[in-house]
């Protein structure tokens, strides 16, 4: 499986309905096959989480704490201490929508998780 600079951040749910906790996630997008050994996904408290899964297409990282900020919250994946991809700043105060990346901009619209 290849690494690949295609690798992105593509979803955010940082204020879900109801609890946020066990149910805040944050979604990857790869067209090629990746493995996510040797990734961390950094939060703007920086915090980290290990990645170590392959996959290819999308894949939805669920935290079961409460890990994401709904105010001033960006995403980071990296690389070793190279960032291959950044989601935010963001203030999420719609718990409806999710903070995504779609036509090249990121914005706020209804959950796609799993999907194009």
């Amino acid at each position: 499986m290849a690494n690949t600079s295609a690798l992105r951040i593509n979803e955010i749910e940082s204020n879900p309905e109801g609890e946020d906790s066990g149910f805040e996630w944050v979604e990857l997008y790869s067209e090629e096959s990746v493995s996510l050994d040797g990734y961390t996904l950094w939060n703007g408290d920086n915090e980290s989480i290990i990645l170590n899964e392959s996959f290819q297409g999308f894949l939805v990282l669920t935290f079961q704490t409460l890990w994401l900020d709904n105010t001033n919250e960006t995403v980071f994946i990296k690389q070793g201490d190279a960032i291959i991809d950044t989601g935010g700043p963001f203030s999420d105060n719609k718990k409806n929508k999710t903070y995504s990346f779609c036509n090249g901009v990121w914005g706020f619209a209804l959950s796609t998780q799993n999907a194009a």
